[in-house]
């Protein structure tokens, strides 16, 4: 089975219309390629509550893990990477925990792009 991999934008300019792209690709014998572009809109509130999500998510405290801590490592492909620009700022989120899956699951909601899966069939992280 091939890997492939996605990325979602959400982009609003000042108060204008709210407009996203979800690329799908394919590890192909040398390098990721595109197989794939779903342009989407998105209303003015619905956008504004996906923000508010979005920054909720990014928020949550992340594992503080101390020297007593006793954990299982599992990693099957599944990394997320969240951008978010705000104010003139940009934030990152990168990992497969939680919130980084929660919130590629409300961005493929918000595209209406139901039958793709954020994450790897035998991904082992949560599902929620």
């Amino acid at each position: 089975m091939a890997k492939q991999a996605f990325t979602i934008e959400v982009h609003r300019a000042g108060n204008g219309p709210v407009s996203g792209t979800v690329t799908t690709f394919s590890l192909g014998s040398a390098k990721w390629e595109p197989v794939g572009v779903h342009q989407f809109r998105v209303g003015t509130a619905e956008f504004q509550e996906l923000e508010a999500a979005v920054d909720r998510m990014m928020a949550e405290p992340l594992p503080n893990f101390s020297g007593d801590d006793n954990y299982i490592v599992c990693r099957e492909g599944a990394n997320f990477l969240t951008e978010r620009l705000r104010d003139g700022q940009k934030h990152w989120l990168f990992g497969d925990y939680g919130p980084n899956y929660r919130i590629a699951k409300a961005l493929i909601a918000a595209a209406g792009v139901p039958d793709l899966d954020p994450a790897p069939p035998h991904f082992c992280g949560e599902r929620e």
